[in-house]
This record gives structure tokens, C-alpha cells and sequence, in this order.
């Protein structure tokens, strides 16, 4: 009787953990899910570190930022947000520089399998915002940084 028991309790968890819907940009569930694509997000401060990811790599075509990621789960939808601090505004150098911190938020998912996923976040917010400051279009150094490991960012240099 309790191997009966166990068993179905065991086939409950699994089926559950492989249940997919449809999701918003950049939420998923599973390790098969697609983000499409988010527009970046400029708030006044950075937000506070969430929960944590290994970010893999990071690419732009386009106007479009490529973040390869994992993270423990595959049973509910995780959240990834890309945030520009525009309080920060953007770093005196040449070319000139801002910080864009990466966000992943877990919704207290009980499975432990290994997910890995390419989120994809639009820049026209970005370009559109330094527009507004500087009046043209320039090359930008973008510092992508987990909030969780700060002192390892990814660096690209981004042209509008």
C-alpha cells in the first residue's frame, strides 16, 4: 500500500513539473522554453539582488541583447528583467558606458533541474534614452552585471 502511495505521489510531482503554458517575454517553465523578446526597463535605482543564476554569455544582433543563462527549477514560470539605473545616467568615457543589471526572480520552484535559456531583451529603450540626453546616436559600452556576483560582468559595446 505505501509503495502504491509513494508511486502516485511521485507521478503527481512529475506531471506536474512538465506542465507548460503560455508565458509572457522572458518568463518560463522548463528547460525548453523560448523568451521572446523584453524591452530593457530604466528606473531610477538598481534593483536589489534577487535570486540567483550563472549568467554563461552575452551577444548583440542587432538591437537585440543575448543572454545566455541557467538556473535551478523547470516546474514554474521564472521572470528575467533587464534594468538600466537611470539615475546612474551613463559613465564618462570613451565610448560611454552604462550598467545594466540582469534580474532573475524564482517564484519558489521545487524542482532542481538545470535550465538553460537565452533571454533576449530589446536595446531601443536604452538607445532612445541616450538620445534624449546626448541628441545622436553613439556606440555604447554596456556592463551587464548580475546583481548576485557583481564583481564578474560581461562588457559588449553596443552601436545603435
Amino acid at each position: 500500500m505505501k509503495l502504491i502511495l509513494l508511486l502516485a505521489l511521485l507521478i503527481s510531482f512529475i506531471s506536474g513539473c512538465s506542465n507548460q503554458e503560455s508565458l509572457p517575454p522572458n518568463e518560463l517553465s522548463g528547460p525548453l522554453a523560448t523568451p521572446s523578446l523584453s524591452p530593457i526597463r530604466i528606473v531610477n535605482t538598481p534593483p536589489s539582488p534577487q535570486d540567483n543564476y550563472g549568467m554563461n554569455s552575452a551577444a548583440i544582433e542587432e538591437n537585440t541583447l543575448l543572454v545566455d543563462v541557467s538556473f535551478s527549477g523547470g516546474c514554474m514560470q521564472h521572470t528575467l528583467t533587464l534594468y538600466s539605473p537611470s539615475g546612474k545616467e551613463f559613465k564618462k568615457s570613451a565610448p560611454a558606458a552604462t550598467d545594466l543589471y540582469l534580474v532573475h526572480k524564482d517564484p519558489g520552484d521545487p524542482c532542481d533541474g538545470i535550465v538553460n535559456i537565452q533571454a533576449r531583451f530589446d536595446l531601443t529603450p536604452l538607445t532612445e534614452h541616450y538620445e534624449n540626453i546626448f541628441g545622436k546616436k553613439d556606440p555604447i559600452r554596456l556592463i551587464i552585471i548580475n546583481p548576485n556576483q557583481e564583481e564578474d560582468p560581461f562588457e559588449l559595446l553596443y552601436i545603435p
